[in-house]
């Protein structure tokens, strides 16, 4: 009798559990389709000031790498090679310097880079713009992210009660996260967790 109990207990929280597992892998399942939205939406409505130069540090200061074709630096005439002295009567530490202060400026402002050019130095206006989005990758990782969900969904809806059903869902479920989520640009504590962590 005491051994029929237990089998009925042990059966009953076995249900139990695996309904309370169930459950907890739909919210999170749900959770992670809502905040891959709302990164989505965020993503491509947030913009950030750029001037279409990639800044490097010398030993000489700070140089451009390289200058995107039709963008406002190139419009002010810098060239890869140029260092980068002044931004707004500010001088000019370090490439990551460049970024801050282009943030504080925002977009479609203009501001002042005084450059050095083969020992000349010289002012030209710039004015900032939206600095251009991978959308192609990002698209593709949210596509196979999707995938991702979409298999383990089927397997788990098909195959539910086989071994390892449900740590494959939850595998696909990770890499659903990791491939849909993207900073946004803001760098506020969400972005921080999605670009620290990933």
């Amino acid at each position: 009798m005491k051994q029929s109990l237990r089998a009925s207990v042990g059966s009953v929280l076995v249900a139990v559990g695996t309904r309370v597992g169930a459950v907890v892998l739909a919210i999170a399942t749900m959770a992670a389709i809502v905040f891959a939205l709302l990164n989505f939406d965020q993503r491509a409505r947030f913009e950030s000031p750029d001037d279409g130069v990639s800044w490097r540090d010398t030993t000489r200061g700070v140089e451009a790498l390289q200058v995107s074709a039709n963008s406002p630096g190139q419009k002010a005439g810098v060239r890869v090679g140029d260092q980068l002295v002044e931004i707004n009567a500010t001088p000019v530490a370090s490439a990551l310097q460049v970024t801050k202060k282009l943030w504080r400026a925002g977009l479609w402002t203009q501001v002042r880079y005084k450059l050095s050019r083969n020992g000349e130095e010289f002012e030209t206006p710039l004015v900032t713009a939206p600095a251009e989005k991978p959308e192609s990758i990002e698209n593709y990782l949210r596509f196979a992210g999707l995938l991702y969900l979409f298999i383990g969904f089927f397997i788990l809806w098909k195959r539910w009660n086989a071994p390892r059903a449900i740590h494959f869902y939850v595998f696909c479920l990770v890499s659903f996260i990791f491939c849909s989520f993207h900073y946004s640009g803001k760098l506020d504590p969400f972005d921080y967790e999605v670009y620290a962590r990933i």
